[in-house]
């Protein structure tokens, strides 16, 4: 517990909730935390589920999602290790809403090699995207996205959100940042039926210029190999876009 409060801490995940705001206001949000465990409305998959953590060699446990959650909505979160993102994410839950956080850029890039597989029914799965966004004018990084996706089960709404690697916006009189690189080999699997499949619009902008004169970044680089695969019948696809725009000047003083 020590460890996963270090590392989401670390990460910006948390917030710290003490006794000092206030007597009644501390005994409120305590309340309604434990109320909410209590009757099931709050998960979250601890970080510690599966196997261990690999150190350097990145991420590949195996986090599952059964029944005792249907209905229920649960957050997977996103991978707080160096290295690539290779868990295992399995829905077995039916009627229930799951979302997959992003993995966040540690160190200018991400590859993300996760695999998840829907067993249940009616499901709604939000696997949201990689994230390498440039800060204050510096350049967008790398996203390698080779997720693979699997749906088994019949009327599940899967959504893959685009990823992005976009250039910061400029400080004052300063230019943007380019924008970055993404290559989306991202594939998805359909076995049952009346399934819905969407993607989502990556994204490698440039920054904008800062005030005062400075100039937008460069549009990055994308390489789209998206694809889906149907075996079942009467299902849905949308596909997704790709937009590599560069940033808009700084207007002046």
């Amino acid at each position: 517990m020590d460890r996963y409060v270090a590392l989401n801490n670390a990460a910006g995940n948390t917030v710290t909730v003490t006794a000092a705001i206030g007597r009644e206001k501390f005994a409120s949000l305590l309340g309604k935390l434990n109320g909410g465990i209590r009757t099931g409305n709050y998960r979250v998959v601890p970080l510690t589920a599966g196997r261990g953590p690999a150190g350097a060699a990145g991420d590949s446990r195996t986090i599952v999602v059964g029944q005792d959650d249907n209905g229920r909505t649960v957050y997977v979160p996103a991978d707080q290790l160096s290295g690539p993102d290779k868990r295992t994410i399995d829905v077995n839950c039916s009627d229930c809403k799951v979302v997959v956080v992003g993995d966040t850029a540690k160190g200018g890039g991400v590859q993300d090699d996760r695999r998840i597989v829907v067993n249940g029914r009616g499901d709604d799965v939000v696997d949201q995207g990689d994230r390498a966004n440039g800060r204050d004018g510096r350049n967008g990084g790398t996203v390698m996205d080779d997720q693979r996706i699997t749906v088994n089960g019949s009327r599940d709404n899967v959504t893959s959100g685009g990823d992005s690697a976009n250039g910061g916006k400029g400080r004052m009189g300063r230019n943007g940042g380019s924008g970055g690189t993404i290559d989306d080999n991202r594939g998805v699997v359909v076995n049952g039926s009346r399934d819905k499949i969407t993607f989502g619009t990556n994204s490698a902008d440039g920054g904008n210029g800062g005030r005062g004169g400075g100039n937008g970044g460069n549009g990055g680089a994308i390489t789209d190999h998206r694809r889906v695969d149907d075996n079942g019948t009467n299902n849905r696809v949308k596909a997704g876009g790709d937009r590599a725009n560069g940033g808009n000047g700084g207007n002046g003083f």
